[in-house]
């Protein structure tokens, strides 16, 4: 209470000795007040302020976006018998375990595999080297967990693509008719533009084929994280940049 009336007398005195009206007192917070409005005003009403929202509404967004975008590319269904399962090429450790489990389930006996391609084993056929392709590998690696060689069918056609599997199964498909549903096995990153491949391709078809999606669950794929990881954040930018060209036909 002390400081407070002492700082009341000073004030007085600073007022009394410089000669400051009221009128005075009042008038200089008036002015910084218009200042203040008249700043506000310009900043809301300009560019510069509409650029900064929009920047921080795509930061929000992005925020609220990022975890789905991996999440989005897995699809996953219950589990049902099926014709024949399809195994795609790339990783082989995830994709076989995911069959063998598939197998194991009962739900369906017979594996096709498409033989995929192997750029520069020209070079060594001069040397009679044999080098085993992935649909090799996969068989060899399935074999061992003793699913019966004779169930698993490799198709020829040096496949260097999801499209150029998917025509290749699509064209075995049209010479057997009785296949009527699949279970498609594929890294978790890769199943959404898989189905959709598929679903294309067999549009074509003189007979309907049912796909039930199999993404295995032995990846490393961080599907909420993934900007967090590296190789998961790799395989998210390299789905989404072959979708869109999925999606202009390329």
């Amino acid at each position: 209470m002390l400081d407070m009336k002492i700082l009341r007398l000073t004030f007085i005195k600073v007022v009394k000795r410089e000669n400051i009206t009221a009128s005075a007192l009042i008038r200089v917070p008036l002015q910084h007040t218009h200042k203040v409005k008249k700043l506000t005003s310009y900043i809301i009403s300009s560019r510069h302020f509409r650029i900064i929202a929009l920047v921080i509404l795509v930061i929000i967004l992005l925020i609220a976006i990022l975890p789905r975008l991996g999440t989005w590319l897995i699809v996953e269904e219950d589990m049902q018998p099926a014709d024949a399962m399809i195994i795609l090429m790339g990783s082989t450790a995830d994709r076989a375990l995911e069959a063998y489990n598939v197998y194991e389930g009962n739900y369906t006996e017979n594996i096709i595999i498409v033989e995929s391609n192997q750029r520069g084993i020209e070079h060594l056929e001069p040397f009679d080297v044999h080098v085993p392709n992935d649909a090799e590998i996969i068989k060899y690696v399935l074999t061992q967990l003793n699913i019966p060689s004779e169930n698993i069918l490799i198709l020829p056609g040096n496949a260097q693509s999801t499209k150029q599997e998917a025509k290749i199964i699509s064209t075995h498909l049209e010479q057997n008719s009785q296949i009527n549903s699949i279970i498609l096995v594929t890294s978790a990153s890769h199943m959404r533009r898989s189905v959709m491949t598929f679903r294309r391709e067999f549009r074509k078809l003189d007979h309907e084929v049912e796909i039930i999606p199999s993404p295995s669950k032995y990846s490393d794929f961080q599907a909420r994280g993934w900007y967090k990881d590296r190789e998961s954040a790799k395989a998210v930018v390299m789905e989404y940049m072959k979708m869109v060209a999925w999606f202009v036909g390329l």
